[in-house]
């Protein structure tokens, strides 16, 4: 298991990541998080009626003047952290005494639901319902080796003298229980063609041959619930059905709050590269599962970073083979009213607190205010403020971006070939060294895939292999897998692997701009070593900043005072930022506008981060924002 697991989930977490940032980068803007309340501060919105044609007005809105200080915005700040904490102790409190009083892990979760949030109500029963399935099979778990942690803290948690306000979560202490257990041999199984489903059947009875029926009967305590995924993910469905039938209380539960499998499951085949190849055994491993009988409940989650949108399309996937999978939106429905009331008592700010404290959020509003896209931009009529904003290197950097073309499908091959490998590998039974690329048969790729994908293996043979840099250099170049300099700005989302640093003195940049693009990703992600290489190699690389945005200007957008330790007790200083500072001075810093929007817009974000810069850079001390605007390339 060890290398070929930790190779696929390396490099499939680098596609996630990569395609994340692609998503959702935003290199000429700072990333802001978003407010509850905007104090009469409103970004301008575009509203031409029937005339496509006409333009707005863009009106500035001024920099908010009556605000609390510094110091009472933290101390408002600090207030409602801790009334959110008093509320979630009073939940965890009364929903603790309710339990133990006989009310089940189901009925409490639905009281903490009706009085409070769907998630928190989620987690309280998360850990309430191990906590019954423990309780309930205490005598045989005490059986299980490596069981010690486990029976010390149950015997701690039930000591008759002892007031526990908590309902205490197993989840860790059960890990230890499975931690040791030999599944590897499991795992290549599964993952190689040549094995039966009778055959990995029979691993897993093996290797779970000491831990008693009860407890892999269990769908709370069961080990095989991780299996069932591994299962379902290599598409090994006849083995996951066999073990289905033979553990039949596996089967999901008709409580609410009991998804985490059924996410988990519809999560696996709504990934992109999931294929449905057998209805027929997807039914029959569902209807087993429960899952064709059970209401899904869901919470939706949309971040730039993460979303289970797969959920979705696992559903349509599904429902396109004529499997019906009912899920719910917890958003979309009626609490339902709950057999006991918690009466829990809500701590809240008073009115005039949360007011100062909106007031204390206005200037990141403002900050939002002044941020517009080149396409918002252009709705506005060219006065002066808007001719000015056009005219800026911000402006032009965005204009000048490339749009990635056929993204999806390049994520479809990057996958498709990171399959391909590992699947090899574990055919094989060999290493990512062990095995000859060459002799696989890999699919014809996109030019911009194999830019992505010469860095991701790059990054994977520096981390698992003992072969140097020019032998993995000409092994990924043996199977046409090299980064090109046009892509740099593709490249630039994966500054900070090892993998691109060791492609540098190979790329030939025949366009300066191709060299400017990723030096400006090496500021922006705070990487001095690659950058320092590059840019000794080129012999300095010259901007123009009336027209340009330079590496200073990434770093002072991404700067943060975050540091590490460097030996005297009483100095801290980020290494990395260190030698940015060094060379930034040595170099001659040369401060034009947009130097100074970058470093407003970080006072406004981050006040101990812009202190802490311009000690090094006085020079970028900033008063006043009337002018400030912010370009966004989305």
């Amino acid at each position: 298991m060890k290398k070929i697991v930790v190779i696929i989930s390396v490099v499939l977490i680098s596609l996630v990541i990569f395609f994340s940032i692609l998503s959702s980068k935003r290199q000429n803007s700072i990333l802001l998080a978003p407010t509850e309340a905007n104090v009469g501060i409103k970004k301008p919105k575009a509203n031409f009626g029937n005339n496509i044609n006409a333009k707005n007005i863009y009106v500035k809105q001024p920099f908010p003047t009556d605000i609390p200080n510094e110091e009472q915005c933290k101390e408002l700040n600090y207030k409602q952290y801790q009334l959110r904490d008093n509320n979630e102790r009073d939940i965890e409190l009364k929903a603790s005494q309710a339990f133990k009083n006989g009310y089940t892990a189901k009925q409490v979760a639905e009281a903490i639901w009706f009085s409070s949030y769907w998630s928190v109500a989620k987690t309280w029963y998360d850990k309430a319902a191990l906590a019954e399935s423990v309780e309930k099979l205490f005598p045989i778990l005490q059986s299980i080796p490596n069981s010690e942690r486990l029976i010390a803290q149950y015997d701690y948690v039930n000591a008759p003298d002892l007031n526990i306000t908590t309902v205490v979560d197993y989840t860790d202490l059960l890990d230890i229980l499975w931690k040791n257990l030999p599944t590897d041999t499991i795992y290549k199984k599964v993952s190689s063609t040549n094995t039966s489903a009778v055959e990995i059947f029979n691993e897993i009875e093996r290797t779970f041959s000491e831990i008693p029926y009860d407890v892999l009967n269990n769908n709370q305590l069961s080990p095989l619930n991780s299996i069932l995924n591994l299962l379902l993910t290599k598409q090994q469905l006849q083995s996951a059905i066999m073990l289905l039938q033979r553990y039949p209380d596996l089967k999901l539960s008709d409580v609410s709050f009991d998804n985490k499998l059924a996410l988990n499951f519809l999560t696996i085949i709504g990934g992109e590269d999931y294929e449905i190849t057998n209805p027929t055994e997807h039914k029959l491993f569902l209807t087993l599962l429960g899952l064709l009988e059970k209401q899904v409940f869901y919470q939706k989650i949309t971040h730039p970073w993460f979303s289970n949108e797969e959920v979705n399309k696992g559903v349509e996937k599904l429902n396109n083979e004529g499997i019906v999978i009912k899920i719910v939106l917890v958003d979309d429905i009626e609490k339902p009213s709950p057999i006991l009331q918690l009466n829990i008592k809500e701590y809240n700010l008073t009115d005039e607190q949360q007011l100062d404290l909106k007031k204390c959020q206005s200037t990141t509003d403002w900050l939002i205010s002044r941020e517009l896209t080149p396409n918002e931009i252009e709705t506005f009529k060219d006065q002066p403020f808007i001719a000015k904003i056009k005219s800026s290197p911000e402006f032009k950097h965005c204009k000048n971006k490339k749009v990635l073309q056929n993204s999806p499908l390049i994520k479809s091959q990057m996958t498709s070939v990171s399959k391909i490998i590992n699947q090899a590998m574990a055919d094989q039974s060999s290493s990512l060294e062990e095995l000859d690329l060459e002799n696989l048969d890999l699919p014809v790729l996109l030019p911009e895939a194999k830019s992505i994908l010469a860095v991701i293996f790059a990054r994977d043979y520096l981390q698992a292999t003992s072969l140097n840099e020019q032998e993995i250099i000409a092994r990924l170049s043996n199977v046409g897998l090299k980064p090109l300099s046009s892509h740099s700005e593709l490249l630039g989302g994966l500054a900070g692997l090892k993998g691109l640093t060791l492609w540098l003195n190979s790329l030939n940049f025949e366009q300066l701009k191709d060299a400017q693009s990723l030096l400006n990703s090496f500021a922006a992600k705070g990487v001095f070593e690659p950058f320092a290489i590059l840019n000794t190699r080129l012999g300095g690389v010259a901007y123009d900043n009336k027209n340009e945005l330079d590496p200073l200007y990434f770093f002072i957008q991404n700067y943060s005072e975050f540091s590490i330790h460097s030996g005297d007790p009483m100095t801290y200083e980020n290494k990395k930022n260190k030698a940015f500072i060094d060379f930034f001075t040595r170099n001659g810093a040369h401060i034009e506008p947009q130097h100074l929007r970058a470093a407003f817009a970080l006072k406004i974000q981050s006040k101990k981060s812009y202190d802490s810069l311009i000690t090094h850079f006085p020079e970028l001390e900033v008063m006043s924002g009337d002018d400030y605007f912010s370009v966004n390339c989305r």
